[in-house]
């Protein structure tokens, strides 16, 4: 869900930074556009990086980012940084409130009253009972 907050667009920014300073070195500015969207989505939809077997899933980072030819180890250890900083900050950040709808409270029930038992041996509306009948 697409949740933008004071919060979200702080760590926005400071993920920005965090890519101009320590990513733009290692990588051409057509990448460094491709991996600036893609951390600041997996904010905003409060999503971990796609991870295998507890791991980073770096295939899926690199076709999310468009960055086939351009991984290299250099690169791997600077955005495992930022991917784990997302990591950490979606776990700590608590809740939006619509985020998770609060329990719907227990009505109680009037009991169902039951016209089968209520006036045993009474007939039905209409027709008359057997002693009155002469």
């Amino acid at each position: 869900m697409k949740t933008e907050s004071a919060s979200s667009l702080h760590f926005q920014r400071k993920i920005s930074d965090f890519c101009d300073v320590r990513i733009s070195p290692l990588v051409s500015r057509r990448a460094l556009e491709n991996i600036k969207p893609y951390l600041s989505s997996l904010i905003l939809y409060r999503k971990h990086p796609p991870t295998r077997m507890g791991r980073i899933d770096w295939r899926s980072v690199y076709d999310a980012c468009g960055l086939e030819d351009e991984m290299t180890p250099a690169l791997k250890r600077g955005l495992r940084s930022g991917l784990e900083a997302v990591i950490r900050w979606i776990d700590q950040e608590r809740p939006i409130e619509h985020d998770h709808p609060a329990p719907t409270p227990l009505i109680q029930r009037a009991p169902q009253h039951d016209t089968r038992t209520h006036n045993k041996g009474a007939q039905p509306f209409g027709y008359p009972q057997a002693d009155r009948i002469l």
